[in-house]
């Protein structure tokens, strides 16, 4: 939950570094500033002190993005979804 709205975010690490992320935000009836706004998508490797990955994202429809990204290595990553300072963060293995 954010403040003004519901993001939802699922990473599908789907073998030989690739990863598929689907985010769908649904905004509060009284955040119409936030419709049109795309969120901000960062993949780091953790405990790695490298700069992130920010892949683009596709728009599906109104609200839902998806990512398509190859990551440069195998191993424990963590991706931040979100807003300015409001962000959810999903960490997963990449094999």
């Amino acid at each position: 939950m954010l403040s003004d709205g519901r993001i939802d975010v699922q990473v599908y690490a789907t073998g030989n570094r690739d990863v598929r992320m689907d985010i769908q935000f649904m905004p509060d009836a009284d955040a119409v500033e936030m419709v049109g706004m795309r969120p901000d998508v960062n993949f780091a490797m953790v405990e790695m002190h490298m700069d992130g990955l920010t892949p683009p994202l596709e728009l599906v429809e109104a609200g839902v993005w998806r990512v398509n990204l190859k990551l440069p290595m195998a191993g424990l990553w963590i991706v931040n979804v979100g807003f300015g300072e409001e962000f959810a963060e999903i960490q997963f293995d990449a094999p």
